[in-house]
């Protein structure tokens, strides 16, 4: 693995063009991703399994067919599919310090963002750890096997934080 990543940086960039078709259908909106693989490049190193999985689609691949803008299209198939959303994972310490640190990716403000990433995220190395301790000290987290979660009195406590302090 440190060996692919190594020899990816000498590889040319991964090169696709990505087609977003929308359809309406019956006053419903459908809309079809297709994504072709235009330079393999640095990806040639690592398995097709991977690919599937860094698809920004979520799904499948496929290849759409060339479309202009008013071209009228037959629906021959359609599967309903019945499907739950699930919460995100939950963190564990682990996860929590990896996403302090790098928490500037979920910052919309972009002069914010950067001074995150100036300053490596939320803490250091050295404190990271220590904060997420005195959180569940507090009561404020709580640990359910490795995974940790908010308890109700930290809800309250962003709750009552003015928007402008939480989301400068």
């Amino acid at each position: 693995m440190i060996r692919a990543h190594f020899l990816a940086q000498f590889l040319p960039t991964h090169e696709y063009d990505r087609t977003v078709a929308t359809f309406e259908c019956n006053a419903v909106l459908l809309q079809a991703v297709g994504k072709r693989i235009v330079v393999p490049g640095w990806k040639v190193l690592f398995s097709a399994s991977s690919e599937e999985e860094a698809d920004d689609s979520g799904g499948r691949s496929q290849i759409l067919p060339v479309l202009q803008i008013g071209t009228r299209c037959d629906v021959q198939d359609l599967h309903l599919k019945s499907l739950k959303t699930e919460p995100p994972k939950a963190y564990t310490e682990g996860t929590l310090i990896k996403a302090m640190k790098t928490i500037a990716k979920l910052v919309k403000d972009p002069r914010l963002a950067q001074k995150l990433k100036e300053t490596t995220g939320i803490g250091t190395e050295a404190t990271r750890a220590g904060t997420i301790q005195g959180l569940i000290d507090r009561g404020s987290l709580i640990k359910k096997g490795s995974a940790l979660r908010a308890t109700e009195a930290a809800f309250s406590l962003i709750d009552a934080v003015p928007p402008a302090v939480a989301d400068p």
